[in-house]
């Protein structure tokens, strides 16, 4: 059960990581610049999530779970951020 879980996490955070992050941001302005399905491949969650799967997937399987909990830090933060975000807001 906690495999499933560590699982599904890791994918969305890598998923958010790549799709929405800052951090990305100009390698999304690059694909899209080469090919507009390609910009819209790194900018859509439910189809980058696909990919995102598989490659967390064959990450477990190699034994470098280290960077599935970095994806996983990488999605509860940004959960945690979004939930506080309107009290930060209220209160600036």
């Amino acid at each position: 059960m906690l495999a499933i879980l560590e699982f599904i996490f890791a994918t969305i955070g890598l998923t958010l990581i790549v799709t929405q992050s800052k951090l990305f941001k100009p390698f999304r302005k690059l694909c899209k610049k080469i090919h507009k399905k390609i910009g819209y491949f790194f900018g859509c969650p439910m189809c980058f999530g696909f990919w995102a799967a598989i490659l967390v997937y064959e990450i477990d399987q190699y034994g470098y779970e280290i960077i599935n909990y970095g994806f996983i830090g990488s999605f509860f933060s940004y959960l945690i951020y979004l939930c506080m975000r309107p009290l930060m807001d209220k209160y600036d």
